[in-house]
């Protein structure tokens, strides 16, 4: 009997031992999945207009970003992507932050793309900190007129710098998520477990006193639409929100049409980053403001 136990004890350690180490694995894997150069459609840089900058980082690391100005641009939309693919998967983005007057530079993170190094759920913090002062100090953009704009994994980052750069003019969250651990731990069981967490959204969207501009959809089964409304519900004021029906992370900026346009262009006027009332195209829908209404549960 007493064999039998400990035999069985043993096992279920085995077990719990396997697990976790799947757990290391598949988590990183679901979380960080880059694509590396050639992969993508790098002739998009010309076809936009944009120039490829070379963004160095303190440790010697270089990233690989694109620098797209707009004609007679009100504002410069600094963009983090998602956890998938590279900067070359934006173009929808691009074209509508253009029609919006924004200038935009968006950079790879550490191991995507063309950048060099490893990439890690740590290091795309450093990576947003190079891309924001590269911003300031080399292309001289004042912070009031930049827009932090993360989607995904990217809205961390966006977070993050908003909260340690308060000057910026506004911040923009697509599928945004809590933490990495409340991410991870909706994904598979004790799947934040072994997540590092050296941010927390939810904290950083409290601490950021600037408008706040929540997008997700609300069919999306790795990144449920709870937890994108989790941090609306802590953000601090001023704070908008809309939610795509149906709408996955993935194709979050198709699946809203053209709401995606009319919604940024309601935000910006509203957070003062417009220079100039422009007058909406005929049939377009307006921006529903969302400050003491109740977030309706995604089912």
């Amino acid at each position: 009997m007493v064999r039998l136990l400990r035999n069985s004890v043993i096992a279920v350690l085995i077990l719990a031992a396997i697990y976790f180490v799947f757990l290391r694995v598949e988590m990183r894997s679901r979380l960080l999945a880059p694509a590396h150069y050639p992969q993508g459609d790098w002739s998009e840089l010309a076809m936009l207009h944009g120039q490829d900058l070379s963004i160095p980082e303190p440790d010697g690391n270089h990233l690989d970003a694109w620098w797209i100005p707009a004609w007679q641009a009100q504002r410069t939309v600094v963009f983090f992507h998602s956890r998938a693919g590279n900067i070359t998967d934006q173009d929808e983005r691009v074209l509508r932050f253009r029609a919006l007057d924004s200038n935009v530079l968006m950079a790879d993170y550490s191991g995507y793309g063309k950048s060099g190094g490893q990439a890690s759920l740590n290091s795309i913090f450093t990576d947003g900190e190079a891309v924001y002062q590269y911003a300031v100090r080399q292309l001289h953009l004042p912070p009031a007129r930049i827009v932090l704009d993360g989607d995904e994994l990217g809205s961390a980052v966006a977070a993050w710098l908003a909260a340690r750069h308060p000057a910026v003019g506004a911040l923009v969250l697509e599928s945004p998520f809590p933490s990495f651990r409340a991410w991870g731990d909706s994904i598979l069981p004790l799947g934040g477990w072994f997540l590092p967490e050296p941010a927390s959204t939810i904290n950083d969207v409290r601490r950021y006193s600037g408008p706040k501009l929540i997008l997700y959809g609300t069919r999306d089964q790795d990144l449920p639409a709870a937890l994108s409304q989790a941090v609306y519900a802590s953000a601090s004021a001023p704070k908008f929100q809309q939610v795509v029906p149906d709408g996955t992370q993935a194709h979050l900026v198709l699946d809203a049409g053209d709401s995606y346009v009319a919604w940024m262009r309601q935000f910006y006027l509203d957070a003062h980053l417009t220079h100039q009332t422009p007058a909406a195209p005929q049939g377009m829908p307006t921006m529903r403001i969302l400050r003491e209404q109740p977030v309706k549960s995604a089912h």
